[in-house]
């Protein structure tokens, strides 16, 4: 028989189809598992004897997920920024290429897939490092289905989608609006006061904010042309924002303006003091010696800003996310929101910023109450 379809379970066939025979004389077969009805297994038993019989037929028999992840992540290094294909190659080496690495590519199927992401799960790592190999398993057996070693991705399957587990959203603490008046006033008093106030006021990214250069400042606004990156195993450099609406320009309130001069200030006065050792690449942030600030000591300087300005404890992202918050519930357009932040839509600005505050409630509220009365009126 050329060809057949076996029923392996609930809307699950195999598709097998007869290669021939190899050197020794014995029978060869190409299986393929279809998640789906019995006429999508048909069409694709009918696709393959076509390619078989014309020469196109991609035989993976022989193809282990060790050769073929070889090649995807090499592939993968054409396509995406350097860091991100960093990211993509730790996550194989520690997760997938020691589970799987022995594997055919055509017989990893949604059982085997699930198997991996139970066994990171009884090892204790968190659901967002399960998260990250789920999304980079889906990528790479994308990638063999349109090299036509599987039939169809496993890691999309209804079953392997319900068995990842959901991120807890979790609530992050903001500056509130009653707390703005010591924020800046605290801000005057540190050296670091400009960033802590740009990137409440201005939403920036911390990783934007630190790539700016005193040219990107024009009288009340900043432009946001560039992003600080700082990853294990990369040494620090600038890329473009990811995408065209980071790429921004962001109005800067008038106390923020007032700290960036004196900041230029201090800028220039520790290039005086570096005199020769000073590199000068035009920073708003730059180090003592005029190069970019690491992560590492603006954390620390932020922590120590937290606790003389009597703030709880706060990511220093979580300045970004009062932005939002507090531009929200002042009632600010969600598109002009989303503009300021740098997000494509205003439904992810909601999605991931728009949980209700007091303020917000307060606010609904009396909007509701002012039309009410208003409608009372009318009727009057």
């Amino acid at each position: 028989m050329a060809g057949q379809i076996e029923k392996r379970g609930e809307g699950v066939y195999r598709v097998r189809l007869f290669l021939g025979r190899d050197g020794k004389g014995k029978r060869r077969y190409l299986s393929r598992t279809v998640h789906g009805r019995k006429k999508d297994a048909e069409r694709l038993l009918a696709r393959l004897l076509r390619e078989r019989d014309t020469g196109e037929l991609v035989d993976a028999a022989g193809t282990t997920m060790d050769a073929f992840l070889d090649d995807w992540l090499e592939a993968v290094k054409l396509r995406v920024r350097a860091r991100t294909a960093k990211d993509y190659a730790g996550i194989v080496e520690r997760y997938i290429r020691p589970a799987l690495g022995h594997e055919y590519v055509a017989h990893v199927n949604a059982s085997k897939v699930l198997r991996l992401y139970t066994s990171l799960h009884e090892r204790g790592l968190s659901v967002r490092t399960i998260r990250q190999v789920h999304e980079v398993m889906g990528n790479l057996l994308e990638s063999a289905v349109e090299d036509r070693f599987l039939a169809g991705n496993p890691a999309r399957s209804r079953a392997v989608r319900r068995a990842i587990p959901k991120a807890k959203r979790t609530e992050r603490r903001t500056v509130r609006p009653d707390e703005v008046p010591a924020f800046l006033a605290a801000c005057e008093a540190d050296p670091f006061g400009a960033l802590w106030s740009l990137l409440l006021f201005g939403g920036l990214r911390p990783e934007e904010a630190l790539a700016l250069r005193w040219s990107d400042l024009h009288a009340d606004r900043v432009r946001v042309a560039r992003m600080l990156v700082e990853r294990g195993g990369l040494p620090l450099h600038y890329e473009e924002p990811k995408s065209e609406t980071s790429r921004r320009t962001v109005p800067v309130p008038p106390p923020v303006v007032a700290l960036l001069k004196a900041q230029r200030v201090r800028v220039a006065e520790m290039r005086l003091f570096a005199g020769a050792k000073w590199k000068d690449e035009d920073l708003i942030f730059p180090n003592l010696r005029g190069g970019p600030l690491r992560q590492g000591k603006v954390r620390r300087a932020w922590d120590a800003f937290r606790e003389r300005a009597g703030l709880p404890d706060m990511r220093l992202y979580d300045l970004r996310h009062s932005t939002a918050t507090l531009a929200i519930e002042a009632g600010v357009p969600l598109k002009a929101v989303s503009e300021m932040l740098g997000h494509a839509s205003e439904a992810l600005v909601l999605k991931t910023y728009g949980h209700v505050t007091p303020g917000m409630r307060e606010h609904a509220a009396e909007r509701l109450g002012a039309l009410a009365r208003t409608r009372r009126k009318r009727g009057a």
